[in-house]
């Protein structure tokens, strides 16, 4: 369902291409998260594409929030680029929808 593809490297950190198969809402990009990767801990951001004003996050760490201030309308919200910047178990996600 979703492919993190290498794009950069800075400061010991790698930045990765998120690649998924569309519609990919932001639950499902959630749950991918928590079940497929449960090793990593870090942050999942959402910026809506319209606005730069409107940003949303949640916290996880090792398959579970520990966080999610995101309502029903943004987890029902299509994504439309999706990207990744961490090391080791630590990886945060920046989503615009």
């Amino acid at each position: 369902m979703l492919q993190l593809l290498p794009s950069g490297s800075n400061n010991g950190s790698t930045t990765y291409k998120v690649v998924f198969e569309p519609p990919c809402t932001v639950e499902m990009f959630i749950q991918f998260v928590l079940e497929e990767r449960k090793t990593e801990t870090g942050v999942i951001k959402v910026t809506k594409n319209d606005s730069l004003h409107q940003k949303f996050s949640c916290r996880y760490s090792k398959g579970k929030l520990c966080s999610s201030p995101l309502n029903d309308e943004i987890l029902a919200m299509p994504i439309t680029f999706a990207e990744a910047t961490g090391a080791l178990s630590r990886m945060d996600y920046c989503i615009t929808i």
